[in-house]
């Protein structure tokens, strides 16, 4: 899936309501959109919440 930086962004303030990423997350999502393998380990708090809602998307 080839999607704009302005989309992705666009998207994380319509959905999430934030203006920017957080740490590596832009690089795991891109990952994830390129169909990348991707295995993440990330602290508990909202970050977990996060990256379970992508699988959503």
């Amino acid at each position: 899936m080839d999607i704009e930086q302005s989309d992705l962004y666009k998207s994380l303030k319509k959905i999430f309501g934030f203006s920017k990423f957080k740490g590596l997350q832009e690089g795991v999502v891109n990952n994830i959109l390129n169909n990348k393998n991707t295995f993440v380990i990330m602290p508990t708090g909202a970050e977990n919440h996060f990256v379970i809602n992508c699988q959503r998307l």
